[in-house]
């Protein structure tokens, strides 16, 4: 059997909407890079990262009750070291680890839209 760990961030507390922001791409800029990408006869490839929010380590640290039939006990809880799905900051934090590694092999976001 496989399992997912999902926060259940709407019962997290003390997190400003700022830090849960996760930025998306523009329509308008798809758009523009698509048509780009067309009118030079670019292939166009899509990614989709399974486990992205796993790679984003977490700033402080974050406890959870574990999952129903997981319970200890003891009443001990489960300290996360990484995002999980669920938590309120999980996007912004994979977005902010994603930009690193980008910027370490010397590429940079446009002005505009700083998902591109």
């Amino acid at each position: 059997y496989k399992a997912r760990l999902v926060a259940r961030g709407f019962q997290q507390t003390g997190v400003e909407m700022i830090d849960a922001f996760a930025p998306m791409a523009h329509p308008t800029t798809i758009r523009l890079l698509v048509s780009i990408a067309a009118a030079n006869g670019w292939d166009i490839k899509q990614a989709d990262i399974s486990t992205a929010y796993l790679s984003a380590e977490l700033p402080e640290m974050i406890y959870l009750s574990p999952p129903k039939g997981k319970e200890r006990k003891d009443g001990k809880v489960m300290g996360l070291k990484r995002a999980v799905y669920g938590l309120a900051t999980s996007g912004a934090l994979w977005h902010e680890c994603f930009v690193d590694k980008m910027r370490k092999f010397g590429m940079e976001s446009i002005t505009d839209d700083n998902t591109i």
